[in-house]
């Protein structure tokens, strides 16, 4: 199944890049870090949370006469920039893509005329903040208030809440589900960041460059189990859409909810299964990871277009455009070479690997899926690939990035934009 959307469940892409990513294989001794985007997992899932009561949606975006945010036929929102001075956003932390989303708004598409109301645009400043401080009337604050969304909901008190922020599915679900007396939540969701950023890929699958070089087999055959991986969960979200007694279904409903972790209910469980998207790629039989490059040299636009993160140009790295350095960063050869596979791999041992997982992140779901022996199953998707993993459970992207840096990871899952820093600032991917 590729470039699948089931109801309101979108596409994620699988990759491999040099150097940055979701999915890394972590270096031993003797490896360079360079890391490769090996394979695309999933394009949605994020939500910009609100307290309707002290924040009009009408303020920053343009709405329709019943307040929803419009949308127009190229599938983009306007801003109202004058709105977004002295906001404060609650954010997971400042090595998450939500941080870098949020951040792009800010200082880039409110300053940009041709994404705001008549043209009017505002300069501003993505700026920490801490209680007790004021904020400039050209700086939007942001304090980190973690991802989960008991966590968010613990900050508020009498004195300090969190008006409007930023976090993901299954934390968002629960977060802003009304029917909940136990939570009391004040929050309902404004906007989910695919309306924002149209099929920006989000957690992606990375390896390690040179345990490509030296295990290719193995790392194609683990690129294999994910794509089966991804197209069972969009299967069975199918399924489920015509029967949610379905036995795929309710297997993935099962995984999600341990992945997930105690304190949601099952319709939350469902809510966020529709808005996060899995897919591993596009049906371009000669580079099923065109959209992902695409998407990576956007990224790498934007990061330069915010300022302030990324030290050396990528001229400095001998690229021309964004273009031709998303080319070399991410590697399709592993997915068309998985392509290629008749039935199961083939293969003479089975291979040990260490992944790199957030805790409680089911954008990962698809590593859960490939090591669970499903409905009808005799071996596992890993097993049929000959592979054998330890799942090593982290916090945030900056996690999966130190795991795999310091050689306790093969593999990792993780948003892109911070690797993207520490790939280009290290150098790690050049064109020579």
């Amino acid at each position: 199944m590729v470039n699948t959307k089931i109801a309101a469940v979108a596409v994620a892409a699988i990759i491999v890049v040099a150097a940055v990513g979701a999915f890394f294989l972590l270096k031993s001794e003797g490896r360079n870090e360079e890391i490769n985007l090996v394979l695309g997992l999933e394009a949605e899932g994020s939500a910009i949370y609100y307290n309707a009561d002290n924040i009009d949606a009408s303020d920053l975006f343009v709405t329709d006469s019943s307040g929803n945010i419009v949308v127009d036929s190229d599938g983009n929102v306007t801003y109202r920039a004058a709105g977004w001075g002295g906001l404060i956003f609650g954010i997971p932390g400042t090595a998450a893509i939500q941080f870098y989303q949020i951040k792009t708004i800010v200082e880039s598409y409110l300053s940009d005329s041709s994404k705001v109301e008549n043209g009017e645009t505002a300069s501003y400043t993505f700026k920490a903040w801490s209680e007790g401080t004021t904020l400039a009337s050209n700086e939007v604050g942001y304090i980190v208030v973690g991802s989960a969304a008991d966590t968010i909901l613990s900050y508020n008190s009498s004195t300090k809440q969190i008006d409007i922020g930023i976090t993901w599915q299954p934390q968002i679900a629960k977060l802003t589900d009304q029917t909940r007396s136990d939570l009391d939540t004040p929050y309902t969701v404004l906007v989910t960041t695919n309306v924002l950023f149209p099929d920006q890929t989000c957690c992606v699958l990375y390896a390690n460059a040179s345990f490509v070089s030296e295990h290719r087999d193995v790392a194609v055959r683990t690129v294999w189990a994910f794509i089966q991986a991804t197209n069972w969960i969009n299967d069975a979200i199918a399924a489920g859409e015509e029967n949610e007694d379905d036995e795929n279904f309710q297997a993935l409903l099962t995984i999600t909810a341990n992945v997930a972790g105690t304190g949601f209910t099952s319709d939350e469980i469902v809510e966020a299964l529709k808005d996060v998207g899995y897919a591993w790629g596009t049906d371009n039989t000669t580079d099923p990871l065109d959209k992902v490059k695409e998407d990576i040299a956007n990224q790498t636009d934007q990061l330069y277009d915010i300022g302030g993160l990324i030290d050396n140009s990528l001229s400095s790295l001998g690229y021309s455009s964004s273009s031709a350095y998303a080319d070399d960063f991410v590697d399709s050869s592993l997915v068309l070479e998985a392509l290629q596979i008749s039935g199961t791999p083939t293969y003479d041992s089975t291979y040990s690997l260490n992944f790199s997982l957030i805790a409680g992140d089911m954008h990962s779901i698809a590593a859960y899926i490939a090591s669970t022996l499903l409905p009808g199953q005799t071996q596992t998707f890993f097993e049929q690939a000959g592979i054998d993993i330890n799942i090593v459970p982290t916090s945030l992207g900056s996690g999966v990035m130190t795991a795999l840096k310091a050689n306790e990871a093969d593999f990792g899952i993780a948003a892109q934009p911070a690797f993207i820093i520490d790939n280009i600032n290290a150098k790690l991917t050049t064109a020579d």
